[in-house]
């Protein structure tokens, strides 16, 4: 059921506690909807849907129903979606399962795989690794806006290219790719590049149908949108052939073994529906809460500058860098404070201090601090977090 003007919104976290809460790329809290699709499979409709009894047949008729219903709001064919843990194992099984596919057909030798230097580790792990394994791995530019070289793209395309990998939106500047645009781009110097994306961050605020999208591939993550933890999926065009990462099973057309979690499939449906229906009105909400906190960020002080474009970015992101401090540092102290924002990617917190992503767009700065809005946000905390960060970085 569709909420009325965010009114539930208040009830998805607890408002009474001082913290403010600006980390919603990271994970966002269970919508209550979301929960209460999901509590009759934890206890009463506990069934696993591969038994062949009725508390499995039951399991198994409502996991095809939430298949179908994310196919639905997709408008792909319902074989065409793949289970996941999330959006990690989403991109692994994309993107290592067609290189094993076609390494065990003997058809990987002398290919080219493309990304950009900006992706997720999720992705851009999977494709340093195969450099190290001596496939032809190429790193197309990026604009200082963040957005991609489509220039340099088309030249770096060939016959030899098999898989391009670009995400919808960048995690950690917010930045949207034009997938479309790339799609035709490619088409015109190989019509069988297979074009995956991530699109974990897109789903809350821009539409995410692959078809519209051109993707062949596409990754979403439960956590991202009001869901729950650990469940994603894999969008897989029928004719893309991969093989599975995991052994063990047949679950998943044998694609990705192990007990389907019923429970959390119907949160990610849910999550996913509510998302569908509620798009244009939060798009528009946050965007503007979004344009509003730049403007009170870039008035605090000339130090303060904007990462990536402003004009092209999905609705609930602010990454800004303040000249002469360190992103990580600026959030340890807002953090002390009762603000909750973070410097990069939560996948990458632990390995280095300065920002990859940043370092790419060629803009001087390597160090900043990504502010990501969610539905609960209000004007109100905006203008906390501002005055806060001005206490802490002064003019």
């Amino acid at each position: 059921m569709k909420t009325d003007n965010f009114k539930d919104a208040k009830n998805i976290s607890n408002k009474s506690k001082a913290r403010i809460y600006l980390d919603y790329a990271s994970s966002t809290p269970l919508h209550p909807e979301v929960k209460k699709a999901m509590e009759p499979f934890w206890s009463e409709d506990f069934g696993n849907a591969g038994s062949r009894h009725e508390e499995g047949m039951k399991a198994e008729k409502s996991l095809k129903e939430f298949r179908g219903k994310i196919a639905g709001i997709l408008n792909v064919k319902k074989e065409e979606i793949i289970f996941t843990s999330g959006g990690t194992e989403s991109n692994s099984l994309a993107i290592i399962g067609f290189l094993n596919y076609l390494e065990k057909k003997k058809r990987l030798s002398g290919k080219q795989i493309i990304t950009t230097e900006i992706e997720h580790p999720s992705v851009l792990e999977i494709f340093k690794e195969y450099e190290k394994k001596g496939l032809d791995v190429s790193f197309t530019p990026i604009f200082p806006s963040g957005f991609v070289d489509l220039k340099k793209l088309s030249e770096l395309s060939s016959d030899k290219t098999i898989l391009v990998s670009i995400a919808y939106v960048n995690s950690e500047i917010g930045v949207i790719q034009p997938l479309k645009k790339i799609k035709n781009l490619l088409l015109k110097k190989n019509t069988e590049i297979i074009f995956h994306t991530d699109a974990s961050q897109a789903p809350l605020y821009l539409q995410t149908r692959p078809e519209s999208l051109g993707v062949d591939m596409m990754s979403l993550d439960g956590q991202k949108i009001y869901g729950p933890k650990g469940i994603g999926l894999l969008y897989k065009n029928n004719k893309v052939k991969i093989s599975p990462i995991f052994l063990g099973g047949t679950q998943e057309k044998g694609l990705r073994p192990g007990t389907e979690n019923v429970p959390l499939i119907a949160g990610l449906s849910k999550a996913l529906e509510i998302a569908e229906e509620e798009r244009p009105e939060a798009s528009e909400k946050v965007s503007n809460l979004r344009n509003y906190f730049f403007e009170r960020l870039l008035s605090l002080s000339p130090r303060v500058t904007p990462n990536g474009s402003r004009e092209f970015r999905i609705a609930n992101n602010v990454n800004i860098s303040v000249k002469g401090e360190s992103g990580e540092m600026l959030i340890l102290k807002l953090n002390q404070k009762g603000i909750s924002a973070t410097s990069k990617s939560a996948c990458m917190e632990e390995s280095e201090e300065n920002s990859y992503v940043l370092k790419a767009l060629g803009g001087g700065e390597s160090s900043g601090v990504r502010f990501t809005l969610g539905k609960e946000t209000t004007k109100e905390e905006i203008d906390k977090t501002v005055l806060l960060l001005k206490e802490i970085i002064g003019t």
